[in-house]
């Protein structure tokens, strides 16, 4: 490679083990040190890849084109789903994960243009023993050298169609519009805020109600007394406690229902 190559990473591999370091050894090893890699994080709760889904569409955007996203939440690892390498159509990029339901929100949002199967495993690796338990070394690390150093995609296995992607329907974005709107708790974050998948872009809300309970509307964290509602830096409601995490003061878990009136 003659220019640096910019990899993410993104898993539930926590920090503790050498999972990770393994994973970016077969990606130094193979770029001879021309790329750079970003850790997006590793502390995704274990085996959630509704919460994986979301993390992903979020930190597309920010980066620009060229760039190879790894992702592994990966459960199935060494059963029948299928790996599988997309490329993205704004930005241009490749995110490279299991096809478990990972790519969901992407593929709602519609910014996935083609996806290939990976199955021509001989291309990507020198070793000899590949590990039924850890693709993210053995598989998708090798696929993003292989894509970095001028690989085909087409030579990786076939073309997937996007409909045959395994898709969560609960893995979609809600975008308020005047009136009421119903949405869910995503993931919680490192404070306890309790981020939904109710984006708010054109409108703002003005009655949130979670648990049975009708929240205050916050324009930040400072203004929160006991609990609030607010729009939270990458524009979804979040709900948030002063100094506090949301989820135990208010006994908020993953999934739970959230209601929202918003006006023009």
């Amino acid at each position: 490679m003659s220019s640096r190559q910019l990899f993410t990473l993104l898993t539930d591999f926590g920090t503790r083990d050498s999972y990770v370091a393994q994973m970016k050894a077969v990606l130094l090893r193979g770029c001879e040190l021309n790329c750079e890699i970003v850790d997006i994080t590793h502390e995704v709760a274990p085996h959630d890849i509704h919460g994986a889904s979301f993390l992903l569409h979020e930190v597309i955007a920010p980066f620009s084109a060229g760039v190879i996203h790894v992702a592994v939440v990966d459960p199935g690892v060494g059963g029948s789903r299928r790996r599988v390498a997309a490329k993205l159509k704004d930005p241009a990029a490749y995110v490279i994960a299991p096809d478990n339901g990972l790519l969901s929100v992407l593929l709602h949002e519609g910014m996935v243009e083609q996806v290939w199967e990976i199955a021509q495993l001989e291309l990507l690796s020198e070793r000899r023993r590949r590990s039924m338990t850890f693709d993210g070394r053995d598989v998708f690390a090798p696929t993003a050298v292989f894509l970095a150093n001028a690989g085909e995609p087409t030579k990786l296995g076939p073309q997937i169609s996007l409909e045959d992607l395994l898709t969560f329907d609960d893995c979609r974005i809600v975008r308020l519009k005047a009136g009421s709107a119903s949405g869910r708790i995503v993931r919680i974050d490192h404070f306890g805020n309790a981020v939904t998948n109710l984006l708010a872009e054109q409108v703002r809300p003005s009655r949130v109600t979670v648990a049975g309970k009708r929240l205050e509307i916050a324009q930040n964290y400072s203004e929160i007394g006991c609990a609030a509602a607010l729009v939270g830096s990458s524009g979804f409601i979040e709900i948030s406690c002063n100094q506090q995490p949301a989820n135990r003061e208010l006994g908020l878990n993953v999934g739970e229902t959230v209601e929202v009136l918003s006006e023009n």
